[in-house]
């Protein structure tokens, strides 16, 4: 999942630094199973006639089988996008590398207080 952000007005692309931040929970009752894995993300892209290229991009470490359960832990990142970008995604991205109905790659993972911000 993303949101697309375009510049308004008061800021513009000139080298802006962007950052994501959250709060991710895991619970034992669905923990991630096998390959699943949780993060956050941001893409500078370059629109050019139709076609999107990524010109720089951030994602989080991501939170795995082995992250910690029952605890609210902090994830986020940071990415400085070039003059060249026209458009910036924040992307939650919930990674299932085995795509079909029968796949042990899932779990569950709360977030709360989602930011995203420029500086």
């Amino acid at each position: 999942m993303y949101q697309t952000f375009l510049p308004n007005g008061t800021w513009n692309w000139s080298d802006t630094n962007f950052w994501i931040d959250a709060w991710v929970y895991i619970d034992d009752t669905d923990a991630l199973q096998h390959q699943a894995e949780f993060s956050l993300g941001i893409r500078c892209i370059k629109e050019f006639y139709g076609t999107k290229t990524v010109v720089g991009k951030a994602f989080s470490t991501p939170l795995t089988v082995v992250s910690p359960l029952n605890v609210w832990t902090r994830v986020w990142t940071e990415v400085g996008c070039s003059t060249e970008t026209s458009l910036v995604e924040a992307v939650v991205r919930f990674k299932q590398p085995t795509l079909d109905q029968d796949s042990t790659d899932h779990g569950a993972v709360y977030v709360d207080d989602l930011t995203f911000g420029i500086y």
